[in-house]
């Protein structure tokens, strides 16, 4: 884990979960990507008709979020693999010291306006390069 890495805090809402009081998987997803767009939109990426795409996500599921719970947390950080247009996020769902779910996410630059990727920027890299995971 780095020393940067990106924290948030993330709402869960009632109807998130399914009928037997475990957050619905698909949820987790929604969790990291509101979490993930805090960490990417703005702060790092902030140029001009410019977002992201994802490309994939690969997701351990590794202990259930129950109905009691209100809110998670969620833990950013670059991956090793940091491309021209690409770059991957390893985020971790968390409450306490429990780990509830962690994801590898390969993430593209993306140009609006022209609907296409682009490549990232000098000031992105450096940003992204900030919150570097460290095994």
């Amino acid at each position: 884990m780095s020393n940067d890495a990106f924290e948030t805090t993330v709402q869960i809402r009632r109807n998130d979960f399914d009928a037997s009081g475990h957050l619905y998987h698909g949820e987790y997803l929604t969790l990291i990507d509101e979490a993930r767009g805090r960490f990417l939109m703005g702060p790092i990426i902030n140029a001009p008709h410019s977002s992201y795409v994802v490309a994939r996500i690969e997701i351990d599921y590794l202990s259930m979020i129950l109905l009691k719970s209100r809110q998670v947390s969620v833990r950013i950080e670059t991956g090793p693999r940091l491309g021209t247009s690409s770059f991957e996020l390893i985020e971790t769902v968390f409450a306490g010291d429990t780990v509830h779910a962690r994801t590898r996410t390969v993430a593209v630059m993306w140009d609006t306006k022209r609907g296409c990727s682009r490549p990232m920027s000098e000031l992105e890299r450096m940003e992204l390069t900030k919150h570097r995971h460290m095994e």
